[in-house]
This record gives C-alpha cells, structure tokens and sequence, in this order.
C-alpha cells in the first residue's frame, strides 16, 4: 500500500504562516487583507489561485508580483509558523514501521515542503517528497498526482491519496485512486463528501487502520 499525502492542514498547522505572508503581501500592494474566514476557505488552494481571488482584476504579473512578495516573507519566517498535529508523527512512524511507502504529494513548491519535514524531523519517514516547481508547474492536484504516481512507479490500485480539501479529493479521483479525506484540517465533512471522497476520519489516530480497511 501506498499513501500520498498532503502537508498543509493534513500534517501540519501552517494557517499562522500562510495567513501572514499573504497579509505581508497585501498590505505592500496596499490592498485589504482578508478575514479570517476567508483565510480558512483560501487555505490549501495553490498561492497563484489565491491570489487570483484576492487581487482586483488580476494580470499574470500582479500574480506573479504578489506570490513573490508572499515569497519574500514565506521562505524565512513563515515556514517555521507552524506545527505538526497532535498523533500524525506516531502514525506516520507506524505506517512506516510496517512497510507502507509514504509520499508527500502537495501544491505547496517541493523546496518548503522538504524543509518543512526536515525542520519537524519526519524527512526520515517518507520515500518521496513531491510538490510544485517556484515557477508554478505542477500546482495543479490533478498533474502532481499523476507525475508522483508516474516518477514512483505506483500502480493506481495500490495507492491511496489523503488530503484535507475537495481538490485533494477530486484530484485523486481522477487518478483512479483511493481517497481519504480528514478532518482535522482546512475543509469540512460537506466539502469532503461532496468531492466523492471514499472516506472520512476525525482523529489522525484512525489512520492507522487504512491498511486493514483497504487490504483486509
């Protein structure tokens, strides 16, 4: 069996992170900055979509501008706004302990996300880390999951996606593999059911009987 795994609200907490880089961004482009629910409903989504919704009338280069002011305050302080949530360390060394190849599979650029889990020393645990490109490339769920499953030489029955938003679902999905949505993170059961996704759990501690669900 195999788990692709999303980072931000399905391992870790980085709402604190994100929320001020884009509020740094906004406020140096001298526009509002959002409330917090819109924070909660813009987090997960790749930063160009975000910022897509948030600028007025946006240009390729205000996107483009804007990402890279978030860049700018991301890369150094944000990144380390964050942490793991309470029980995903212990089942991820479960999964481990058993054989389960675990990849991490998020919209977020491949450079953070490493930095990410070495920062919370859980690098160890995963047998691929894939993300999006600076430049954009591969933001798209749907293409990432794809190009993991291709570059890992997954077969599609043996994997299983587990995200937190419908988009992690749908993408799935459309990669013909299982999909377990959590609740601990940024969407709702609704959105999750919603999506089609195959299953929903509450606690990170319900992880720990994909195996039996999907193999027993």
């Amino acid at each position: 069996m195999k788990l692709l795994l999303d980072l931000d609200g399905t391992l870790t907490d980085l709402k604190p992170g994100i929320s001020r880089s884009i509020e740094y961004a906004l406020v140096k482009l001298g526009l509002p900055v959002p409330s917090e629910e819109e924070f909660v409903n813009l987090i997960g989504q790749p930063m160009k979509k975000i910022f897509s919704e948030l600028l007025p009338d946006p240009t390729d280069d205000d996107i483009n501008n804007a990402t890279a002011l978030y860049s700018e305050r991301f890369a150094d302080e944000g990144i380390y706004e964050n942490s793991v949530y309470p029980g995903i360390k212990e089942s991820l060394e479960n999964f481990h302990e058993m054989g389960v190849g675990l990849y991490l599979a998020t919209s977020k650029p491949h450079t953070y996300a490493a930095r990410i889990l070495e920062h919370f020393k859980m690098d160890h645990l995963f047998r691929g880390v894939h993300g999006s490109e600076m430049d954009g490339t591969r933001q798209d769920k749907t293409e990432l999951i794809s190009y993991v499953l291709e570059t890992e030489g997954i077969t599609p029955r043996h994997a299983t996606m587990v995200g937190d938003r419908a988009h992690d679902i749908k993408a799935g999905l459309a990669n013909n593999i299982q999909t377990v949505g959590v609740l601990w993170g940024y969407g709702t059961k609704d959105e999750l059911i919603s999506a089609g996704a195959d299953l929903v759990v509450d606690r990170p501690a319900d992880l720990d009987w994909l195996l039996e669900y999907y193999e027993g």
